[in-house]
């Protein structure tokens, strides 16, 4: 189809998706020319990423091998002096390529066009899916899987056909190993799919519809379980499998896992975070604060460009944490993380009135978009809960960062998706001046992102 035979309102919104994308791409670029590869443990993945360039596959660690693999072979489209640089370029892109899919996802539970456009600009330079997209470490790759996952389960079950239904569930099943050999945490994402499985039987009348697409998930289940039982063994052989708890007082209380804390407000101030530091080991703030922090601002400091002493440092951890907040970024961090609060709370919302719809819906409302909302709904929850239900039992957690946002990364986005779409419901048809309202709230927020980046 030619632009010109293009409405004129799909032909502004298609402006807006492309300039958008065309923005992150740039923002991204010249964030990854100024080491902001170079994250967390950067020391440690590199020297995983390095062993796997010579066919080396081990278990012996918290993430499993498939990221390094995967490095390993982008690294040789690229000349040795430009390796990192290649590698978090090919990050970027995947992860644009997932946001779009997440555009795509958004065209079809929200369907104010300013609406949906705000949704996209907050999903698109959120500081912590900027960051964590090109960042060297596992979380770069959980995005596509995630709403690729999302995708194939709600379009297997609605189609048809036996054969489709199938072939899909194979696919998806695929995707999932894949997942799983990148990322632990997409360990739990079946329990997910299982329950938005036995949302979707529940409207469907002909017991024919039922058995054909229980039986093509069966069939696409075949694979991930025999996959996930080699992985198991593989990191039993390893020695990698243990279950300790920590000493009392240093995991996070299950209070502030799943509460707020009198000194939450403290937050707002944008303060700085280096590993190892005991910026939030005496306050205690609550979990919901901490995700609020690392999502809204760049806390590590791995965005700001970096001083010629920072990039004399022999060591890789050296041009890590050594980089100090811009002026600009330290006057605005505040700034975005006050004004980024309605986004944590529609969130926090939207699963709870979603969470909520589903059973409703699920009898009285066979519609795609209620089908989607179900899948993000319990995958959502499915992605984010190991690494949330772990933190009493984390060492150090406050210390060393098991709270941040990059592990619950596309289940985050979810959150905000169902947040988003919350609103279009309460809005559908009337009120249309405030969609227009939130869609340049949207972007003078995504402004800011950029600006403290």
């Amino acid at each position: 189809m030619s632009l010109i035979t293009i409405p004129p309102r799909q032909r502004y919104e298609l402006f807006v998706v492309t300039l958008l994308v065309g923005v992150s791409l740039f923002h991204g670029i010249c964030n990854i020319f100024d080491l902001g590869y170079a994250g967390q443990d950067y020391s440690q993945h590199l020297a995983l990423f390095q062993a796997a360039t010579k066919n080396i596959r081990s278990f012996n660690h918290t993430n499993p091998p498939g990221f390094y693999v995967f490095a390993a072979y982008v690294s040789r489209s690229f000349p040795k002096q430009f390796t990192m640089e290649g590698i978090a370029g090919a990050l970027l892109i995947v992860n644009l390529i997932g946001l779009l899919l997440w555009y795509g996802i958004l065209r079809y539970i929200v369907f104010s066009i300013p609406l949906r456009l705000a949704a996209f600009a907050i999903l698109t330079f959120l500081p912590v899916r900027a960051i964590t997209s090109v960042v060297f470490a596992p979380d770069a790759l959980t995005v596509l899987p995630m709403v690729l996952l999302v995708i194939m389960l709600v379009v297997q079950a609605r189609k048809g056909a036996l054969w489709i239904q199938i072939l899909l569930g194979l696919i998806a099943g695929g995707i999932w190993c894949l997942a799983l050999y990148t990322k632990f945490t997409f360990l739990a994402l079946p329990f997910g799919i299982t329950i938005s499985v036995l949302f979707y039987l529940l409207k469907r009348q002909a017991w024919r519809s039922k058995i054909r697409f229980s039986g093509s998930l069966i069939l696409g289940s075949i694979l991930p379980i025999f996959f996930a039982i080699s992985m198991y063994t593989s990191m039993l052989e390893a020695g990698s499998i243990h279950f300790t708890k920590t000493d009392r007082g240093i995991g996070m209380p299950w209070s502030a896992v799943f509460g707020v804390m009198k000194n939450d407000t403290l937050l707002l101030d944008g303060p700085e975070f280096s590993c190892g530091s005991n910026m939030n080991a005496a306050k205690k703030h609550s979990y919901l604060s901490l995700v609020h922090l690392g999502s809204f601002s760049d806390i590590w400091n791995f965005f700001q460009k970096p001083s010629q002493e920072v990039m004399s440092q022999p060591r890789p951890i050296g041009r890590c944490f050594s980089r100090q907040r811009t002026e600009l970024s330290k006057r605005l961090t505040p700034l975005s993380l006050v004004a980024s609060l309605p986004i944590t709370v529609i969130a926090v919302l939207g699963i709870i009135y979603q969470l909520a719809m589903a059973v409703w819906r699920s009898f009285n409302a066979p519609t795609l978009a209620n089908d989607i909302k179900i899948a993000l709904v319990f995958m959502s929850i499915a992605f984010c809960a190991p690494p949330i239900m772990r933190l009493p039992y984390y060492h150090s957690v406050y210390v060393f960062g098991y709270w941040t946002p990059r592990l619950i990364l596309p289940g985050l986005l979810g959150l905000i998706v169902l947040g988003f779409a919350s609103i279009d419901e309460f809005l559908r048809h009337r009120h249309a001046w405030l969609s227009k309202v939130i869609f340049i709230y949207a972007i003078a927020l995504s402004s800011c992102y950029i600006l403290i980046l």
